[in-house]
């Protein structure tokens, strides 16, 4: 699971500057504020105590744990930022030191073609809030949801102490897989932090968070309707998908036809046919630009790919979503059963320009189902499961209306 060692915190909000030019006479001196960290960049140095930065050029571009390409990235830097130099040695990778806003410093190795090649100084970020000998960035391995009711974090293994209790679907970093039955792991705290805690392996699912990942909810439907990403299209049209289903050990083919009419300016009316089944049909309605936001947990980006056909070569960008965990509970005598649910979504959309709009090409869902039941009296939890279902379908027809 190396390429989900680090990751973005499911509620980290990534530091975005947007400098405030205090003086500036062209081609001479030059001073930003940024009212977050209430620091000043120059592009001259005021005394000796000051260091050097840069700006990153590129929106996104990596951080990395090595300075080589194929190095795993740590971290993602919004374009703009400005970063600490911690070692420069003229080659293609400069050692950085870049500020969260939360969770302090994160170092680690950036292209020095991806930084401005104008240079910065400022007090050094070695004083900042929640700065630590130890990158916030190296806390965040093994990722993975607290999967029962609640959860107590304790101080140590024998459970001497309670720090903290969590709910289904909160986030933690297990430390160390240890042989015992609670392992040290890394939770928020309320200060939007990480402090260090034991939790029994029993809360812990299987299922992990995707690195790199936003909330800003928002932002994607500012990009995408919520329709496309809930229902493949958001305008009229008749799609028809190629699917293959794994459902723990089962392995099942089927074709999925879907109708989309636009009833008025707001409303889409979807009619589902499943195996092309005549008496398989679902209908529904949707309100256009009312979005579900709660049903989404996260989000990426991932690099855009081509989809080679038989007849073409099919551009889309790519959307990798976690959706907020699905609890269920009922008790009945004196036994509570009780099922988390966490689905993964990775959407291939491409763009139809001559009909300007956009459709899922290709949509890969994985779901985990963990359930169990405890007994209420002695607070046992017995006769566990986790079930597995994979979805992959492919477009092969489409036709607007």
């Amino acid at each position: 699971m190396k390429n989900l060692i680090i990751i973005k915190l499911t509620v980290l909000c990534i530091l975005s500057f947007t400098p405030i030019i205090l003086s500036q006479e062209p081609g001479m001196r030059k001073s930003f504020s940024d009212e977050i960290t209430g620091r000043t960049f120059n592009n001259f140095r005021t005394d000796s105590t000051e260091v050097l930065f840069y700006q990153v050029f590129i929106q996104d571009e990596f951080l990395y744990d090595e300075p080589k390409n194929n190095a795993e990235a740590v971290y993602t830097l919004d374009s703009g930022t400005f970063v600490e130099v911690a070692e420069e040695t003229g080659g293609s990778f400069i050692k950085i030191k870049a500020l969260d806003k939360f969770h302090g410093i994160i170092e680690g190795w950036v292209r020095s073609n991806a930084l401005k090649k104008e240079k910065y100084y400022a007090k050094p970020f070695g004083g900042s809030k929640k700065s630590s000998d130890t990158s916030i960035s190296d806390l965040r391995k093994n990722p993975h949801w607290i999967r029962s009711g609640s959860a107590i974090v304790y101080s140590d293994s024998s459970r001497s102490a309670a720090l903290a209790i969590l709910k289904a679907g909160d986030p933690v970093f297990v430390k160390e897989f240890i042989t015992e039955d609670y392992y040290p792991v890394y939770f928020k705290n309320g200060e939007g932090g990480l402090s260090e805690g034991f939790i029994n392996t029993a809360d812990i699912s299987e299922y992990a968070l995707i690195p790199n990942a936003s909330t800003d909810i928002d932002e994607l439907y500012k990009i995408y309707n919520p329709i496309l990403i809930r229902n493949d299209l958001d305008k009229a049209g008749f799609i028809s998908f190629k699917g293959i289903s794994f459902k723990n050990k089962d392995v099942t083919e089927f074709t999925e036809d879907k109708v989309c009419k636009e009833r008025s300016a707001d409303t889409l009316s979807f009619r589902y046919s499943l195996s092309s089944n005549i008496h398989d049909i679902k209908k529904r309605t949707e309100i256009r630009n009312r979005p579900e936001k709660p049903s989404i947990a996260m989000y990426r980006f991932l690099p855009d790919e081509n989809i080679l056909t038989s007849r073409d070569t099919v551009k889309c960008r790519v959307i990798e979503i976690a959706s907020v965990p699905r609890i269920a509970k009922i008790t009945v005598g004196g036994i509570e059963e009780s099922s988390v649910t966490n689905m993964i979504s990775k959407l291939y959309i491409t763009t139809l320009d001559n009909f300007g709009m956009d459709i899922v090409f290709h949509k890969e869902v994985e779901e985990f189902t963990f359930s169990y039941k405890k007994d209420i009296s002695n607070g046992k939890i017995f006769d566990t499961k986790t079930d597995t279902e994979k979805v992959i379908k492919r477009l092969i027809a489409f036709r607007k209306h």
